[in-house]
């Protein structure tokens, strides 16, 4: 059985479709990056529904056409929402995505995600939450939702907690981005694969419902090198707000072999909203104390509930994506540390709470 929905100007955005003994899911809208619609989310809801009892469905892949795998949810359908005064249905666009990637994570059957290209945001929530990840070697990993003043959210800061303080960091607060062998080394993925085996893999998997093979089809992406240029950053043993990190990346930028590299992170993190870029850290820090998937959505889905309405996600939006100027004007200047009391405003948020109960007692959903 084949279905191929259709949203906004009716192009196709989803194709799912059975083949073989595994279930198929394409995302379908390359001109805007694989950006998920609220109805791509729910179709894909729907086919990990159907398929969970289906003995005829041994496995599921999720891949993309075009040059990313997933750049996020389409944070602009969400956008258009706040504008309009409907922020019930912002929220339920982010629950509904929340819940999918928490689905991925839990779900019973193996879950192969094959990324290539640029992997964003909410695409991180598609691809690296399920059971077997794979990165291909145009795979390009980033989280810059600061710079549209959000947060890392999907569940990124699950997995952004795990990593060594300054790297977890870096990635949260200046969308750092890694490559394929990166992504390995630090656990976003579990295997990479040149781009020309794909289809051997896809035909494997749908042939034998077994992802064994992605052990034998899996190819090297040379050495990891994030770890080694991190571990030179002088890195205070509190990193506990942007002004920390830019202080340390100015400190190493004095090392002729590290100015370069340090020079590009400090111009990324100058770009991001102060506030959002506090906020990533303190959820880290959260994360850190009481890791877990569920945990980690419960929070971000607190605070972004709050940034709906803040000046600083509608300035994001309007400078980055609508009149993309790319000159927005934050509520805070760079280099503002703001107070525990105004961060924890936001993380106090009590807004969906059966929501919040759903993602840590519910482990179907």
């Amino acid at each position: 059985m084949t279905d191929h929905i259709r949203d906004g100007a009716g192009t196709g955005d989803v194709l799912i479709r059975r083949q073989g003994r595994a279930g198929r899911i394409t995302l379908t809208r390359p001109r805007s990056l694989n950006l998920l619609t609220r109805a791509m989310v729910q179709a894909i809801h729907a086919a990990l529904d159907r398929w969970r009892d289906d003995p005829a469905i041994e496995l599921l892949i999720i891949d993309a056409e075009g040059r990313a795998f997933c750049a996020g949810g389409d944070i602009r359908q969400v956008h258009a929402h706040v504008i309009a005064g409907d922020l019930a249905a912002a929220r339920d666009h982010i629950r509904d995505e929340y819940r999918l990637d928490l689905k991925l994570a839990r779900y019973p059957k193996p879950v192969v995600t094959l990324m290539n290209g640029a992997v964003m945001g909410g695409g991180i929530g598609l691809g690296c939450h399920a059971s077997h990840p794979v990165a291909g070697d145009r795979f390009r990993l980033s989280l810059p939702e600061c710079s549209i003043g959000w947060i890392p959210d999907s569940g990124s800061t699950s997995l952004l907690a795990r990593l060594p303080p300054g790297i977890g960091a870096l990635m949260a607060v200046a969308g750092l981005q890694i490559d394929a062998a990166d992504a390995l080394d630090l656990g976003f993925i579990d295997y990479t694969l040149d781009s020309s085996r794909c289809p051997e893999l896809i035909d494997t998997l749908c042939a034998t419902g077994d992802p064994a093979v992605l052990g034998m089809l899996s190819t090297p992406m040379g050495d990891p090198a994030l770890r080694k240029q991190v571990a030179r950053l002088r890195l205070p043993d509190a990193m506990d707000s942007p002004a920390a990190l830019a202080q340390a990346l100015q400190r190493t930028a004095e090392d002729p072999d590290m100015a370069r590299w340090c020079t590009s992170q400090l111009k990324a993190l100058a770009r991001g909203a102060p506030l959002t870029q506090a906020l990533a850290l303190r959820a880290l820090d959260v994360q850190r104390r009481r890791p877990g998937l569920a945990r980690a959505l419960a929070l971000e889905l607190r605070i972004v509930s709050a940034l709906l309405t803040h000046p600083d996600f509608r300035e994001g939006v309007r400078a980055m994506m609508v009149d993309r100027d790319k000159r927005p004007v934050w509520t805070a200047p760079t280099g503002t540390v703001f107070s525990r009391s105004e961060i924890n405003t936001f993380l106090q948020q009590r807004r969906d709470r059966d929501v919040i109960r759903k993602f840590t007692e519910d482990p179907a959903k």
